[in-house]
């Protein structure tokens, strides 16, 4: 439920991008897909343990019966009594489970461990992200509804693919530091010399349950009214310290707008896939590097790509 920007390197996007689909989703039964064995969790289920992939306990459950265990991983209708039974080119596809004697004997999840997306388009929400030099060309990707062809400026001069050498990365640098300092320069009038509370905290008072507790607390300063009142914000999924940035002095807050002008959420060459952190349902991202600690890891991959290299704007939905 959630979609995400990716650069991807190289001239055949779709063999880049492979070994990262979602079996669950796309159905692909090919070399990316593994036999997980999920033996132990389905029987810690049945004693009321809850565990995830990596065999951590993440809670109490239950306890429940095998059926019910199974049935949280959509086993309960795919048992056999021997091995030699599984058919994974139809009801085993996506995993199964041997059951002898009422007693587990293995269970399987069928699935690739390194999924990072369920499906991908060129461009489409970030269609034209892409400035291109004078004079050069790029291709434009796919655009969808949601996307705003006002937002990328001419598109004569925009792509979502192009070669690296035809891209105008100093453009880009430069208008992402005039927007951002149009923003720093609101901000701080504002701000009017006040104090901003300090997100961290104020979540801190209010322990780890309190989340909603503490947007409240948060919210309830005049300073953060004042700013929500002309729309100051960041994105409806951003933490509320998101607006600490622009306490930043000036030159550290022009800095890091043009580290970050052509960052994107994750960058993938040579089917190497590099992230900020872990995608999850409604563009949460957990384990989380640093806006300074990603743009400036993502920046030495991108100066590490020869000039020649195709660059793609990949819109990715997990």
């Amino acid at each position: 439920m959630s979609h995400f920007p990716v650069m991807v390197v190289g001239e055949d996007p779709e063999y880049q991008l492979a070994p990262f689909h979602e079996f669950e989703c796309t159905g692909l039964d090919d070399e990316f897909v593994k036999d997980v064995d999920i033996t132990q969790q389905v029987l810690m289920r049945t004693r009321g343990v809850e565990l995830d992939c990596d065999g951590k306990e993440t809670g109490r459950c239950g306890p429940e019966s095998l059926q019910e265990a199974l049935g949280y991983y959509g086993l309960d209708e795919r048992v056999v009594d021997d091995v030699s039974l599984v058919d994974k080119t139809d009801l085993h596809k996506y995993g199964y489970a041997v059951v002898r004697d009422g007693a587990l004997v293995l269970a399987v999840d069928r699935t690739n461990p390194d999924r990072k997306w369920d499906y991908w388009m060129i461009g489409s929400s970030w269609k034209g992200f892409l400035r291109l030099l004078p004079g050069r060309v790029g291709l434009p990707g796919t655009a969808t509804h949601r996307t705003d062809p006002e937002v990328r400026g001419d598109p004569a001069s925009r792509a979502s693919q192009a070669r690296k050498r035809d891209v105008d990365w100093d453009g880009m640098r430069d208008a992402a530091e005039a927007e951002a300092m149009g923003r720093y320069r609101r901000f701080h009038e504002i701000l009017a010399g006040r104090t901003l509370p300090v997100w961290a905290e104020v979540r801190d008072r209010h322990g780890k349950g309190g989340i909603e507790n503490a947007r409240d607390e948060y919210g309830s300063y005049l300073v953060i009214r004042d700013l929500q009142a002309v729309r100051f914000s960041m994105s409806m999924f951003d933490e509320p310290g998101e607006y600490e940035r622009h306490v930043l002095p000036e030159d550290d807050f022009r800095r890091l707008a043009r580290l970050n002008a052509v960052v994107m959420f994750a960058f993938l060459r040579d089917r190497q896939w590099h992230q900020r952190g872990r995608m999850g349902w409604w563009a949460m991202v957990t384990d989380a590097k640093s806006r300074e600690t990603w743009g400036e890891e993502f920046n030495a991959l991108l100066d590490a790509v020869p000039d020649g290299e195709l660059i793609s704007i990949v819109d990715c939905h997990i």
